[in-house]
């Protein structure tokens, strides 16, 4: 009778361990989303002249995907990093990052210097598995031209939030 009881109350335990097992696999497929965030890096390997007055764009080209079964929204970082020399005479400096519109101001660059600019922005990203594309367009000023130097460099950041986040995100990073 004492081993029967014994068998009688594996069973019961396995059943019931099993059957919490399916419960718990079953119901924690559709609790959550992956906190994953994303990132993307490029720099240059070369110097890039843009002449007075003009401008060369597709600088330090990124592609990356938002996961697939990340949050419902994202905020991407956009950071250039650019190395710019100026020749004979002073001028100017603009960074622009074309996907979002945002531009960075004019910075002057000396004769003859070597001059570091960071600019970054946030843009919201709405669909998790979305494809990002970014590139730096460098602007030169009509005081003369520029060198982009090796090292100039664009990273794409992700972090996940909900929709509700993204206010609170914005303002805390400005």
């Amino acid at each position: 009778m004492n081993g029967k009881r014994r068998d009688l109350g594996l069973r019961t335990m396995a059943v019931v361990s099993t059957a919490f097992g399916m419960l718990l696999m079953f119901a924690s497929s559709g609790m959550g989303v992956s906190p994953a965030g994303y990132f993307a890096y490029s720099a240059t390997i070369g110097p890039i002249s843009i002449p007075a007055g003009t401008s060369v764009a597709d600088v330090a080209s990124v592609s990356t995907i938002t996961p697939a079964d990340g949050y419902p929204t994202s905020m991407a970082n956009y950071r250039a990093v650019v190395f710019a020399t100026a020749g004979a005479t002073a001028t100017t400096l603009i960074v622009l990052f074309p996907g979002p519109g945002e531009n960075s101001p004019a910075i002057t660059v000396p004769a003859n210097r070597t001059v570091p600019l960071l600019f970054e922005t946030l843009v919201p990203v709405n669909y998790p598995g979305t494809p990002i594309s970014v590139s730096l367009t460098v602007i030169a000023g009509a005081g003369g031209g520029l060198t982009i130097q090796p090292g100039t460099s664009l990273t794409v950041e992700g972090m996940p939030m909900y929709p509700s986040e993204r206010e609170v995100t914005t303002k805390s990073r400005w």
